[in-house]
């Protein structure tokens, strides 16, 4: 059976970096309702 994706088939390329602001802006949207709330950082991570 013959590959549907052979290696090289598709074009895939990262337009662009992950910048430092995009990642602050994913923890601070992870901490803020762990402490809102009360709850373990583990417990919103893990949601």
């Amino acid at each position: 059976m013959r590959s549907p994706f052979p290696p090289g088939g598709t074009a895939w390329r990262r337009t662009r970096p992950h910048g430092a602001l995009r990642d602050f802006k994913f923890m601070l949207n992870q901490v803020v309702p762990a402490i809102e709330r009360g709850l373990l950082l583990s417990q919103v991570i893990a949601e």
